[in-house]
């Protein structure tokens, strides 16, 4: 069964799991990135070159955890974050460090003609996400 949830819903959902049953912001994030991960890797694997673009807030951490499990999955893993990293919400901020703690050097441009450059790179290869 596919079930498909507004952009409202999902806040929603995040904010009952966060506020009523105590489920960690950090937790959530894991739990959407390692998944994401996985079905990215069943779907185009088992090894692969991914170019994951990413935000400052919660969405670009969960694009900082699909980076990490396909890192230790044995894909080629290119991560750009489309913004500023002092400007990262604590979560995805967090999840930007492991990333880069791990030796992957993720780029960070803070203006579009500075985001021209990785996404001219990018192959036939590649997996954007």
């Amino acid at each position: 069964m596919n079930i498909t949830l507004t952009r409202e819903q999902v806040r929603r959902v995040d904010e009952l799991a966060i506020h009523r049953y105590g489920i960690a912001g950090l937790v959530l994030m894991e739990n959407a990135g390692r998944n994401a991960a996985a079905i990215i890797d069943r779907a185009y694997g088992p090894t692969g070159r991914a170019v994951i673009f990413c935000g400052s807030g919660n969405n670009g951490g969960d694009g900082c955890v699909i980076a990490r499990h396909l890192h230790n999955a044995g894909w080629t893993v290119r991560v750009v974050l489309a913004g500023n990293v002092s400007r990262m919400t604590p979560d995805a901020s967090a999840n930007y460090r492991i990333i880069e703690a791990m030796g992957m050097r993720p780029v960070a441009v803070t203006d579009v003609a500075a985001q021209q450059a990785p996404a001219s790179s990018i192959t036939p290869e590649d997996i954007v996400i």
